[in-house]
């Protein structure tokens, strides 16, 4: 029986939420002030995990960002257990493609300078000493339906993550998140609330991170929400995060579970009103219509499967278009069959990169067999839990040992992003990236107006201010001038020339500075900051040499910098430098090359979270043989889903002849198998919840 949590005395948590914006083009959020505070309640509770008060700061509607970067750089650095960062509010982007975070008095029109870039909290996270580190975020990346959080549409490829950490994301970067009028919270937090406050009855004493994500995927998905996103290794996803209040309700008389609030429906409801059979059948059919499109295209290289979807059968239902009545044709029924599997689909491509046929013909399996039980009698509410509990039980299985996993080389690597996606430039650039710095330390982006197609790097130091000396917080530069003297000597005149021809801040890297040099700056440059570095074996002259640009200057310029009290954190062009956690972004210059970029990297840090396995349809047959034998109908039926790729696998083996049938299984990230038993299973809930 697992009794360990984290160490509350040795943790620290960071509520950022934004209710109220100074500019009207963020309409207010009423619901994240709830968010924020209901959050701080269940953290601190002992009965779940008992942060102390003072190691859990909630920071609403502060208008400066700097305030925001303060609080969470004291926390991060007091952190040495676990380390929490929420944040709930208005998402947008700058015009480079940045996620920036607005605050109270952002200015919509200059976010890259007015909001908090999220890139700054990822670098602060990155760096914290905590030995795991949770990011929630709350925010869209695109308008949708009912009150969205964000209004313009764009792809955040790989800009989240930070290497040990574990993120949870609300929506993809393609949809809206929500805040539904009238609600207490916005439904994202609402529903990983509702779990925490009544647990869950089919899982242990203690609830993981990845038992979090996949029961508020399942929620989400059920009410016809934006599915989350996921982000983080599978080791960091088993951390045992809070006590599962469902778990001791089995053990202790007590009062009955925690009612669901009035604007927060029952999540184990399979639907608010009954569904026809009618409908049931219409919509498997448009599952079933969709499934045999995909199905031949299971484990080919060839032909991509969800092209081969949108072009059989074009997509005709917007996914923000209102629920179907029930009273709906029999083709508009099938035509939320057919998206339920293109969503499916396109889900598993964004968060893996690879997997979605495979996620397609397990929704397949279930919705046939789940049909058959209902036209038999079988109540869906009934069923709903069922299934998504075997899910669960079957997922587990899919996990590595931490002890045994092995890490796959630059070579298996290649094999398996070659395999789901073939040879492209793009994906060549990613898997260089991720060969020198990791998959977790990589991101993608388009090209800017003025920048080439290639590589770009971020750095981070360990250093101490020197200038300015009373500085308390955070320090934020936007395209600084770098310098770096390895003994302290500036050549003043030609940095007041390059200060006045095209004025910025001015980060300077070395041992010390006369006040004399620093006041003959101050008036060149709009804000100067000086730090020493803190390692006594740092070449500063072979960095000097190496951040120099050709022309010879002794000088560069940066994106942006970072300086707390003890890293710098560099952003800049050239990637050539060989330093300690280091980030690479790999910009392209087109959608289309950014769309296999994506993906690429999607599949490069699955098959880092658990490494490869010999196929996903014969690592998802071996777990559902593994387990016990099937105790029900659901149980069964799960079993026959997770099994369903790996026999049509060796059927197809089997017709191709002996010379195929002898070839070797393609190389799949075991994370992907995973992810697509789990949301196959999130869409088979939203089915017996009729599929609106």
């Amino acid at each position: 029986m697992a009794t360990s949590l984290a160490d509350p005395a040795a943790s620290a948590a960071v509520l950022i939420g934004g209710s109220t914006y100074r500019d009207a083009r963020f309409p207010p959020l009423p619901s994240v002030a709830n968010n924020v505070a209901d959050l701080r309640a269940v953290l601190t509770d002992t009965t779940m995990w008992g942060l102390p008060e003072e190691r859990c700061r909630a920071l609403l509607d502060r208008t400066d960002p700097n305030e925001l970067l303060e609080a969470l750089d004291q926390l991060a650095r007091a952190a040495l257990d676990t380390l929490v960062v929420y944040y709930a509010g208005h998402g947008t982007v700058t015009r480079d493609g940045d996620l920036v975070l607005p605050t109270w008095s952002t200015i919509p029109d200059l976010p890259k300078y007015t909001a908090l870039p999220y890139s700054h909290i990822r670098d602060i996270v990155g760096i914290s000493r905590a030995q795991r580190r949770i990011v929630v975020l709350d925010c869209c990346f695109s308008g949708r339906a009912l009150r969205a959080m964000a209004e313009e549409a764009t792809t955040i490829a790989g800009q989240l993550d930070a290497e040990g950490t574990f993120i949870m994301t609300s929506a993809p970067a393609t949809s809206g998140s929500i805040a539904p009028e009238g609600a207490r919270n916005t439904a994202f937090t609402g529903e990983l609330l509702g779990i925490l406050r009544n647990g869950v009855p089919s899982l242990g004493e203690l609830l993981c991170l990845d038992d979090l994500y996949d029961q508020a995927l399942t929620a989400m998905v059920r009410r016809g929400w934006p599915r989350p996103q996921r982000l983080g290794t599978n080791t960091v996803g088993k951390f045992r995060f809070l006590r599962n209040r469902a778990w001791f309700r089995r053990l202790l008389p007590g009062p009955a579970p925690d009612q669901p609030a009035p604007d927060q429906p029952d999540r184990h409801a399979a639907a608010d009103k009954p569904t026809s059979l009618t409908r049931y059948r219409h919509v498997a059919a448009g599952v079933r219509a969709a499934v045999g499109v995909v199905t031949p295209l299971l484990g080919s290289p060839g032909r991509d499967s969800l092209t081969a979807l949108d072009d059989a059968l074009p997509d005709s239902v917007p996914p923000a278009s209102p629920p179907a009545s029930p009273a709906a044709s029999a083709p508009a029924l099938e035509q939320i069959g057919v998206a339920l599997v293109r969503e499916t689909m396109r889900a598993m491509r964004a968060q893996y990169g690879d997997g979605a046929t495979t996620a397609a013909v397990i929704l397949g399996t279930l919705v046939d067999g789940l049909w058959s039980l209902l036209s038999e009698g079988a109540d869906p509410g009934d069923l709903d839990p069922e299934v998504t509990a075997s899910a669960a039980s079957l997922t587990a299985r899919l996990t590595p040992d931490p002890a045994t996993a092995i890490t796959p080389d630059t070579t298996e690597l290649r094999t398996a992003i070659r395999e789901a996606i073939g040879a492209h430039e793009a994906a060549e650039s990613v898997m260089a990236a991720v060969a020198a710095v990791g998959a977790r330390n990589v991101e993608v982006a388009l090209a800017g107006a003025e920048e080439a197609a290639g590589t770009r790097g971020t750095f981070t130091l360990d250093t101490t201010v020197l200038a300015p000396n009373s500085t308390t917080g955070p320090i934020s530069l936007e395209n600084p001038l770098i310098v770096v003297s390895p003994d302290g000597e500036l050549d003043i005149r030609a940095l007041v020339a390059a200060g006045r021809e095209a004025p910025s801040a001015l980060l300077i890297i070395a041992p010390k500075v006369s006040i004399h040099a620093a006041r003959s700056l101050l008036h060149a440059f709009s804000r100067m900051v000086v730090v020493r570095p803190a390692a006594p074996g740092l070449d500063l002259a072979a960095l000097r040499d190496r951040i120099s640009p050709a022309d010879g200057s002794d000088w560069c310029r940066a994106r942006r910098a970072l300086v707390l009290a003890t890293t710098t954190t560099i952003e800049r062009p050239p990637a050539d430098l060989d330093l300690s956690r280091n980030r690479l972004t790999v910009t392209v210059s087109s959608p289309e090359s950014l769309a296999i970029a994506t993906r690429a990297l999607a599949i490069a840090r699955s098959v880092t979270d658990s490494g490869l396995v010999a196929g996903a349809g014969a690592a998802l047959f071996a777990a559902a043989r593994a387990g016990d034998t099937p105790a029900s109908a659901a149980d069964a039926l799960v079993v026959a889903a997770a099994c369903a790729p790996y026999h049509l696998l060796r059927s197809a083996s089997r017709a191709a002849g002996p010379g195929e049938a002898s070839a070797p299984p393609a190389a799949d990230p075991l994370a992907t198998a995973r992810g697509a038993l789990m949301h196959a299973t999130a869409s088979a809930s939203r089915y017996l919840a009729g599929a609106p």
